[in-house]
């Protein structure tokens, strides 16, 4: 954006171009090209300094399988306190030196409206988050939007597993029954946990997670999932998907809140045709957000049949 400044004002021109000289630059090109993948690559480029302060804000928790045959691998990993402490650092420098700029007090009135929700007290649960992941091989909503049946894991990442279910026991009376303990094998929930009825599943506790097995057998793997090798340093996010799936899942989804009201719709069927056209060379999607010395990296992969 292009800025005017009246008069010899030369703090207000030198902060200017000190927020323009920081600004990330991005660059993104495709990295693979055949017929049966398209890769490509973000990157928003930062002060190297930045850079790796951003990567201490990750959790070291596994990425998505970029292999996997199931329907959804998903995992996100961030440490929330140090992320805290990372804003507030930012927003107390600006609070502490305001800018003189009048293009820019907007930010100073940001940085104490930051300053003022960022030195609230955390609720233990958040500070103590490392990240959450998720590995389904089926997954079906109910009317309610709520799973009315599902196979695969859920993991929790926390600093302090056990503090996290003995809180979870003094307001569930239900799992105060359940003794788990770290490494222990994993115990059926009762059946008043479970918000659907015939849904089976099973809880378990590692060092650093509290994973739950949905499905009749999966109970099996489950202490594996919740202690895998780690990904990459500095990934935070990473999902892999089956895309014929997820368009199957969005159809239905669309077509239980826009019901059929009769009326022909000629850009609805064209939708529909080419959703369909896709679906049937549609393979799977991996994607990965990490953080590197350079800045932020968006990886993604799609496959065709």
């Amino acid at each position: 954006p292009a800025f005017h400044v009246e008069g010899p004002d030369c703090r207000a021109v030198s902060e200017i171009h000190q927020i323009i000289d920081n600004m990330p630059r991005m660059t993104m090109g495709t990295t693979e090209l055949t017929t049966s993948a398209v890769a490509y690559q973000y990157r928003l480029e930062t002060r190297q300094t930045l850079a790796q302060q951003m990567i201490g804000l990750v959790s070291d928790i596994p990425a998505a399988d970029a292999l996997s045959e199931r329907m959804l691998e998903f995992s996100f990993g961030m440490r929330f306190g140090p992320v805290r402490d990372f804003l507030r650092e930012k927003a107390t420098a600006i609070a502490e030196d305001p800018y003189q700029c009048e293009h820019l007090l907007d930010l100073n009135k940001r940085a104490s409206e930051a300053l003022a929700q960022l030195d609230r007290p955390m609720p233990p649960f958040v500070n103590n988050f490392r990240g959450v992941r998720a590995s389904l091989t089926h997954i079906a909503m109910s009317e309610e939007s709520i799973p009315a049946d599902a196979r695969g894991y859920l993991a929790l990442h926390v600093e302090k597993p056990e503090m996290f279910v003995g809180m979870a026991q003094m307001f569930l009376p239900d799992l105060s029954e359940l003794a788990m303990e770290p490494g222990g094998p994993p115990i059926r929930l009762p059946e008043t946990l479970i918000p659907q009825p015939g849904l089976v599943a099973y809880a378990a506790m590692s060092t650093d997670a509290i994973g739950l097995a949905m499905g009749e057998g999966e109970e099996s793997g489950l202490l594996e999932f919740l202690d895998p090798e780690t990904g990459s340093e500095g990934t935070f996010l990473s999902v892999n998907y089956d895309m014929a799936a997820y368009i199957d899942y969005t159809q239905d989804i669309s077509a239980r809140y826009q019901p059929d009201d009769g009326d022909y719709d000629p850009v609805t069927e064209i939708a529909g045709a080419m959703q369909t056209a896709f679906k049937e060379m549609a393979d799977r999607s991996h994607t990965e957000m990490s953080f590197s010395a350079e800045g932020l990296v968006i990886d993604g992969r799609m496959t065709f049949k």
